[in-house]
């Protein structure tokens, strides 16, 4: 056997065994990338449903924030239970701003998107992101003004 015959079979096995050691690598950690955005992406659907929840089911805090917006703790946009308060919602609309209400949902390291819709009003704080994909969206039912009003959050 020829001595430039040996080496090029080591450097073929070499190649070989690289690919291996390659393909192992990807195999083995492709699906810790996609369970850690796996993570994040329950995080936004889990945070997105606590916000619906908080403001189709709750007060707020203090319960009549919508008297002094400017001290709201807490925001909740029901009177009782899935019945909307029209003075919160309007408060909401004209008298906060995104950052207040960011605060007040203890949203600090999401951006969010809220919509509040029924025949008599249509209320929108924020903006979607181009890509929708990212964004966790709930839409929870509630009466208004004996009416059904949509209340839409997004959280990316």
């Amino acid at each position: 056997m020829k001595k430039a015959q040996v080496q090029f079979d080591y450097i073929v096995a070499f190649f070989i065994f690289l690919i291996v050691v390659f393909f192992v690598a990807f195999i083995t950690f492709r699906p810790i990338t996609e369970s850690s955005g796996y993570v994040k992406e329950t995080k936004f659907v889990e945070t997105s449903n606590r916000v619906s929840e908080l403001l189709i089911k709750t007060k707020g805090q203090p319960e009549n924030w919508e008297t002094d917006p400017d001290n709201v703790g807490r925001l909740g946009l029901a009177s009782e239970p899935w019945v909307l308060d029209i003075d919160k919602v309007n408060a909401t609309k004209y008298s906060l701003n995104y950052s207040q209400i960011k605060n007040s949902l203890d949203l600090d390291n999401y951006q969010f998107f809220l919509r509040v819709n029924s025949p008599s009003i249509n209320v929108s704080i924020g903006n979607l992101p181009n890509n929708i994909q990212n964004v966790a969206m709930v839409k929870r039912y509630a009466v208004l003004n004996d009416q059904t009003a949509t209340v839409t959050v997004g959280i990316w």
